[in-house]
């Protein structure tokens, strides 16, 4: 697993959430490219979706080509919980069951 947004206050603004939202936000800069493509959406029960993206990423010489697999989960209409993977197969088995 790359991170766990698990159990972070929703309606909070907590120093955690402005520390993520600032190195999510800085990540793409760190690059001299960077994209992000959504490859595919799958609904895993009533209250979580697999976001699928594709990331490329090239500082000078190197460069990375990554599959990143999201597992979001809703309550009350809102997101409530965010996990990171870099395989499938570690985000489906996080998954709750259907």
């Amino acid at each position: 697993m790359l991170v766990d947004f698990r159990g972070l206050p929703v309606d909070a603004d907590t120093k955690m959430r402005n520390e993520f939202r600032a190195a999510f936000t800085d990540w793409p800069s760190q690059w001299d490219t960077f994209a992000l493509d959504l490859v595919d959406v799958v609904d895993l029960n009533d209250h979580q979706v697999l976001g699928w993206c594709k990331q490329r990423m090239r500082a000078g010489e190197l460069e990375l080509v990554q599959d990143r697999f999201d597992v979001f989960t809703f309550a009350a209409g809102k997101m409530s919980a965010l996990q990171l993977f870099h395989t499938r197969e570690q985000a489906l088995a996080a998954a709750d069951p259907a």
